[in-house]
Formats: C-alpha cells, structure tokens, sequence
C-alpha cells in the first residue's frame, strides 16, 4: 500500500480551509459598502455637494413643471435622468 500524501491529511484540509476563509474574506471586503452602507463613510467634497444641490434643485423645478402640468410625466423621467450629466457639467465649470 501506498503512503497518503500529505494533502490528503488534516493539513490539507485546514489548508483547503484557510483558502475559503481567504476568498470569503476578500469578498466581504470588497463589497463591505453594499454589504454594510452606515459602516463605511465617504467624505463629502464641496464639490459633491454642489452637485447634491444642483441635482436637488433642478428636480424640484421639474416636479413643479409636472405639478403644474406643464410636462407630462414621461418628459419629466426623461429630464430627470439627463440631470447628472448637466449638473456634472455645471459643477465642473464653477471649478
């Protein structure tokens, strides 16, 4: 008969098991923010926050278009996803 290798035995499983617990790990870490959003926090720049009110005024002006029915609600979606961009862009040039 033959002698079991070394792999076979309790050290290659623990062995087997420190990998998963590795990969598990590196998985939770990368994802740590979808996983555990009140955990990590990003610091606001100014210009983030320049953004956040750009994109919070210019929803407010379209959700009064369509609450005084100026614009249906499909054109008011539509304006409201090209928003980013247009706010990206007007912060960018008071930088």
């Amino acid at each position: 008969m033959t002698q079991p290798s070394g792999i076979d035995g309790w050290r290659g499983k623990a062995a087997a098991f420190a990998v998963l617990l590795a990969a598990v790990g590196g998985i939770v870490y990368i994802n740590r923010e979808v996983l555990f959003p009140g955990l990590v926090e990003v610091p606001v720049s100014p210009q983030d926050a320049a953004f956040a009110a750009c994109l919070e005024a210019r929803t407010a002006q379209i959700d009064q278009l369509v609450a005084d029915g100026m614009m249906d609600a499909a054109r008011a979606a539509n304006a409201k996803e090209r928003l980013a961009p247009v706010c990206q862009a007007q912060v960018d040039a008071a930088n």
